[in-house]
């Protein structure tokens, strides 16, 4: 479940990014060019983004991990509060980037599971 999740938040942070939302990564510079490496454990180097708008990227993608992943319905309101203060967008466009479809498809998708 966190691998669709990992995926789903890539996409929607391509998005974002597409749609003016979020700053585009600079041309000539990779998303792994932009941040630096600490080793956290033997195992595992976690990214850390150099800038501030690369940090609040890698912020943002973990968020929308937390809305779309299995997590608890209280993680999930609080993660998608955060996605709407910093996208300043509305909960109908919240919705349109998680699901990929609209109100009414989803409410119909409702509807025929009853």
């Amino acid at each position: 479940m966190w691998s669709v999740a990992d995926a789903q938040a890539d996409k929607i942070i391509q998005h974002l990014k597409a749609d003016g939302v979020l700053p585009a990564t600079p041309p000539g510079r990779s998303e792994t060019a932009v941040a630096s490496t600490v080793a956290s454990t033997a195992a595992a180097n976690i990214p850390v983004p150099d800038t501030d708008a690369g940090m609040a990227e890698a912020a943002l993608r973990e968020v929308f991990k937390l809305a779309l992943g299995p997590t608890g319905t209280r993680v999930k309101l609080a993660a998608l509060a955060t996605i709407m203060k910093f996208t300043r967008l509305k909960p109908i466009d919240v919705l349109k980037l998680a699901t990929g479809t609209t109100a009414e498809a989803v409410l119909d998708e409702l509807a025929a599971s009853e």
